[in-house]
C-alpha cells in the first residue's frame, strides 16, 4: 500500500510550522479496494470517509455483506504491555435469508481461525488484537427482516508480551443480533464492549471493485494548539490496514 500525506505542505514525520489552520492532503494506492481513511488528531478521529459503503437500498437478489470483529489493544494501565488477542468463537445463523455462501478474509492461522458450516449454521473462531478480522457473506433472498444472530462462546485473552498489571481476562458469551433492516447508509456497528474497551461487531453491504487509487484533502481549524499531532489510518477491504508517520504542528521536539 502507498500512503502520503502532507498538512500545510509538510510532510509525514516532519514539524511544521504554527498555524490557526491545517490543510491535510493525501493519497491512497492500494493493494486491494479501500475501505476507509481515517484522519486521527491527538489520537482522536476528526474525520473519516467510508469508500465501500453502498448508500442504495438492495433489491432483489443477492445481498453481499462484510461481518467485522475488532478490538483495541492499547494498555490499560500506564506502562504495561499492550492487551493480547480477543477471541471471537461461536455460531452465526441467518433468519430471514438463505446463506449462498461464507469465507474469512484472513484466515492464516488454522489453530485459531476456523469455519465450519451446515446449511444456514455456521460454526466460527477468529482473534483481533487491535485490529481486525472480518467474514464475507452472501446471502439469497433475503426478507427486510433479515437478520444475522451470533451466539458467542466464553473465551479468555492470549498472547501479547506477559502483563505487568492487566492479565488476560475472561470475557463471557453472549447473543448478538444484526438486523439488516437497521443498516444506515448500508452500515450497522454493535457494540460488545468489555471492561474499558470499545470492541465491537461491524456489518455492512459492500461494493465490488471499489477505489485504490484515492486522493483526500481535510482542513481544521479547531482548537488549534501548539504541539498537535496528525497522522492517517487507511483500511482495505481484506483487512490489510496502514498508518502515516505523525505530522506534528508548532511545539518543541522532546529531549
Amino acid at each position: 500500500m502507498i500512503l502520503d500525506v502532507k498538512l500545510n505542505g509538510t510532510t509525514m514525520g516532519a514539524r511544521a510550522p504554527f498555524a490557526t489552520t491545517r490543510r491535510i492532503v493525501g493519497r491512497i494506492i492500494g493493494t486491494a479496494p479501500i475501505e476507509s481513511i481515517t484522519l486521527m488528531k491527538n489520537d482522536h478521529p476528526i474525520w473519516q470517509q467510508d469508500y465501500l459503503t453502498d448508500t442504495v437500498s438492495p433489491g432483489a437478489g443477492t445481498t453481499e455483506l462484510q461481518l467485522t470483529f475488532q478490538s483495541g489493544a492499547t494498555p490499560y494501565h500506564p506502562g504495561d504491555a499492550p492487551r493480547g488477542w480477543r477471541h471471537w468463537q461461536g455460531q452465526l445463523t441467518v433468519e430471514g435469508a438463505s446463506m449462498a455462501s461464507i469465507t474469512g478474509t484472513d484466515f492464516y492461522n488454522p489453530e485459531t481461525q476456523w469455519l465450519t458450516r451446515s446449511g444456514n449454521v455456521v460454526s466460527f473462531a477468529t482473534q483481533t488484537r487491535g485490529d481486525t478480522s472480518s467474514l464475507k457473506i452472501s446471502l439469497a433472498t433475503a426478507r427486510p427482516d433479515a437478520t444475522i444472530v451470533l451466539k458467542m462462546e466464553e473465551t479468555t485473552e492470549t498472547g501479547s508480551a506477559p502483563p505487568f498489571y492487566r492479565e488476560h481476562q475472561t470475557i463471557p458469551g453472549g447473543e448478538v443480533r444484526l438486523r439488516l433492516s437497521e443498516l444506515r447508509l448500508g452500515r450497522l456497528e454493535q457494540a460488545v464492549p468489555f471492561q474499558s474497551y470499545q470492541d465491537s461487531i461491524v456489518v455492512r453491504r459492500i461494493v465490488r471493485d471499489g477505489k485504490r487509487d484515492i486522493e483526500f484533502q481535510y482542513a481544521d481549524d479547531q482548537d488549534p494548539r501548539q504541539g498537535d499531532y496528525y497522522y492517517v489510518r487507511v483500511r482495505q477491504a481484506n483487512d490489510a490496514m496502514a498508518w502515516s508517520s505523525p505530522i506534528w504542528v508548532g511545539g518543541y521536539p522532546s529531549r
